[in-house]
């Protein structure tokens, strides 16, 4: 059993290099408040079902609450609470997932004004939406509308979506979609690729300056102008160490190794970007 990582322990590791305590905000918003949390909880609670398969499930307890004798309603009340909860962590999930594209079309929402005030200025109180997709190649443009009393009404908001989906004619792209598939991989912590795409890469720029110093590294794949070390052992020590921290009894199993393989192929795809000849 491993033993819990104190905070004291992190700040220290950090001040070592010139990070104080109260730049460690900006790591916390790094590593926890700025991840698409709908989509790591969904991979944390349901491993690798597919949101289409959790929303069938959601569906099958609606209608056995429905027709249900054995309950009180008391009880049926509970458990509609419950089954309410799982679907908004599967509703946020599914605006992680596909929210601003899905396949070839562009997704954007506005809100819909409910009114005007005195001064004949749009009034928002609970508003609906107003989703608006557009195909990247044809610019051929489909829109649907979320009413207010749907969209702010939790019984209702994740049915209201998929109907959204289905009036812009693309819930069957929304429904071959596999959570897990941004998610979830075998023998990875839950959640794994969120980190590997958005949350490890910027932890590595913040903290690299601090750590730079000059040492061993590869002429094909380590070398810059610089000549300081890209991945110096105790950048990757602090990082898996942070991580582990902020989200405890996930990265457990997680190594350095695997932390400097996420950082060497997003060095190479930076600097693939910053070589590639220009039009």
């Amino acid at each position: 059993m491993s033993v819990p990582i104190q905070e004291q322990e992190v700040l220290d590791r950090l001040s070592a290099h010139g990070i104080k305590p109260a730049e460690y905000i900006n790591i916390r918003r790094i590593v926890s408040f700025d991840i698409p949390h709908g989509l790591l909880l969904f991979a944390q609670r349901f491993g690798r079902r597919t949101i289409t398969q959790v929303l069938a499930q959601i569906d099958r307890w609606k209608r056995f609450l429905e027709n249900d004798t054995l309950f009180t309603d008391d009880e049926k009340d509970k458990v509609a609470l419950l089954v309410q909860g799982i679907e908004l962590v599967v509703c946020q999930a599914f605006l992680d997932l596909n929210l601003q594209h899905i396949g070839q079309w562009m997704i954007t929402g506005v809100s819909v004004p409910t009114g005007q005030d005195a001064r004949g200025q749009p009034e928002y109180f609970r508003p609906g939406l107003r989703l608006t997709a557009v195909r990247r190649e044809s610019k051929e443009t489909r829109t649907a509308v979320i009413s207010g009393d749907e969209l702010n009404d939790l019984a209702k908001r994740s049915g209201a979506w998929k109907r959204a989906f289905e009036d812009l004619g693309i819930w069957d792209l929304v429904a071959k979609g596999l959570a897990h598939q941004r998610t979830v991989r075998a023998g990875r912590p839950q959640g794994w690729p969120t980190f590997t795409q958005l949350v490890i890469p910027r932890l590595y720029e913040y903290l690299l300056p601090r750590y730079l110093k000059p040492g061993h590294y590869s002429e094909k794949r380590d070398k810059v102008v610089t000549g300081k070390a890209l991945y110096p052992k105790e950048l990757l020590e602090d990082m898996l160490l942070i991580i582990r921290f902020e989200h405890p009894g996930t990265f457990e199993d997680a190594t350095t190794s695997q932390f400097k393989a996420v950082v060497q192929r997003h060095v190479e795809r930076k600097r693939a970007r910053s070589t590639k000849p220009s039009k």
